[in-house]
């Protein structure tokens, strides 16, 4: 039974908007208040001042930044029968847009967040509050993701500045956080100096071989470099003689590239750092590590789901789990059609679906069941690699919600069933799940279709395949079943 529900537009900086509505969605009352103590204890009186025959109110808010957090707790320590929701954004703007298309304002958000237990009341999930040590787990896996995001968009940074100014570069010293660009990089980037003969190139040989310490130097590996500086040179040279650049330009952007490096190189020490901390607290809030028994998760994929997963408890089945991962299909169905092949959900935390995807690349290659359910992709239903590895994400988040649920070891089984070892296991993926090559090099073909001008549509397109049930549908594909049969050709549209 659904109470009094409250709507509470948070505010990042100023006050919030409350919202009060009785169990028939009329109004009861409208306030402000914010996260000092004597607004929390406002917020408190009022819900207090409810009448408690009705049941315990709904408080609905949205994730914004951190301001529900002290609302959120504040309220399960003062008040624990009260249940504090956090709900889409996407949701309630699409509620809003409904309610009042062309308005927006706090009160009108406030309105509609009160609005949505009526509204969809079986999608109401209350506010998780784990252990302390896994919020600090949280946290720091939230942390990592966040620097190696960060990592990431340096070094493409980095690979993007180099084939724009020094095209060609790159091909003969590798990329540049690698030793033989670091080399380089302390002698020069300038072409016009390295392409010529003398000191410069002497510094280099020097530099070259202190960074490959004990390894003797590679016999090509000068003559490539020479050979790369000399085309940017002829490259370079009319549009310096045009007075369009100056080798100083050069300079410049050798002092970006190294900045760059200097600060990549602190944020790969940082994540070393926090590697280790996020190891130690997983081994805290987690000293049987259920989850590392899983083939696909090991040091950082584990602490993320642990960590993001939160209370398992908290989700009502496996359907739902999956659901809150994102790793589950759009669905479209009308009528007597059902569209097939549609892409996956944008739900569930990045980060989460991110350690689905590297754990399920290691799993399909050690357990068996997931291993078949890759190759019937692959080979019988002719999916590409990517929609593939959603079906395994799809079975092994099943799997973590299990582990998780019940609190124990994952065990690899065969496909009768039977427990089996991890070597027998690779022994049943390597010899009977396989994907030929040819068809992987086919399913790897990324040929974009053509739009159809009069629908908007890709022609051919499997978001739009659908599988009818009338009549007449059932005798073309008996007819289409025949000819195949018969050797007939047939052709498919």
């Amino acid at each position: 039974m659904i109470g009094y529900s409250i709507g509470i537009d948070l505010s990042i900086n100023g006050a919030h908007d409350c919202t009060v509505l009785d169990a028939t969605g009329q109004l009861v009352q409208r306030f402000t208040f914010d996260s000092s103590s004597a607004g929390l204890q406002q917020l408190e009186q009022r819900i207090r001042a409810i009448d408690p025959s009705h049941g315990a109110p709904v408080v609905v808010m949205e994730p914004t930044g951190l301001a529900w957090f002290l609302p959120c707790l504040y309220l399960y320590a003062q008040l624990p029968d009260v249940r504090v929701v956090r709900i889409k954004t996407s949701k309630v703007a699409a509620l809003r847009r409904y309610l009042k298309q062309d308005a927006k304002s706090d009160r009108l958000d406030s309105l509609t967040l009160a609005k949505m237990p009526l509204v969809d009341p079986e999608k109401l999930y209350a506010v998780d509050f784990p252990s302390a040590a896994l919020q600090g787990l949280d946290r720091m896996t939230r942390q990592r993701a966040r620097l190696v995001e960060s990592l990431i968009g340096r070094k493409n940074r980095l690979q993007a500045l180099l084939r724009g100014y020094l095209p060609g570069l790159m091909a003969a010293a590798g990329k540049p956080w690698e030793p033989v660009f670091r080399a380089l990089l302390t002698v020069s980037l300038n072409p016009f100096t390295l392409a010529g003969a003398g000191r410069n190139i002497t510094e280099l040989r020097e530099a070259l071989q202190d960074k490959f310490a004990r390894k003797a130097l590679p016999e090509n590996l000068l003559p490539q470099l020479r050979t790369a500086c000399e085309h940017l040179t002829r490259l370079y040279r009319p549009i310096i003689e045009a007075g369009l650049l100056t080798e100083a330009f050069f300079d410049d952007v050798c002092d970006e590239v190294a900045r760059e490096l200097r600060l990549m190189d602190a944020e790969e020490q940082e994540v070393k750092d926090l590697e280790t901390a996020i190891a130690r607290r997983y081994q805290e809030v987690a000293p049987q590590d259920h989850l590392g028994t899983m083939p696909g998760l090991g040091a950082v994929t584990a602490p993320t789901m642990l960590a993001a997963v939160g209370t398992p408890q908290r989700f009502q089945n496996q359907a739902a789990f999956r659901g809150w991962t994102g790793i589950v299909p759009h669905a479209s169905e009308s009528a007597d059609s059902q569209a097939k092949g549609l892409p996956m959900t944008k739900a569930g935390p990045k980060r989460v679906k991110l350690a689905l995807y590297q754990a399920a690349q290691f799993a399909r290659l050690w357990d068996p069941q997931l291993a078949k359910i890759y190759y019937d992709q692959m080979v019988h239903k002719g999916k590409p690699h990517h929609k593939a590895m959603g079906a395994v994400m799809s079975h092994l988040a099943s799997r973590i919600h299990a582990v998780l649920t019940e609190q124990r070891d994952y065990v690899l089984r065969d496909m009768d069933g039977r427990e089996i070892t991890a070597r027998e296991a690779r022994i049943i993926v390597q010899t009977q799940y396989q994907v030929p090559a040819e068809i992987r090099a086919e399913r790897r073909t990324s040929r974009r279709r053509k739009r159809d001008v009069s629908t908007g549509l890709h022609r051919g397109s499997a978001k739009r395949s659908s599988q009818r049930s009338s009549p007449s549908s059932q005798q073309h594909s008996t007819r289409s079943q025949a000819m195949d049969q018969t050797g007939a050709v047939v052709i498919s549209r």
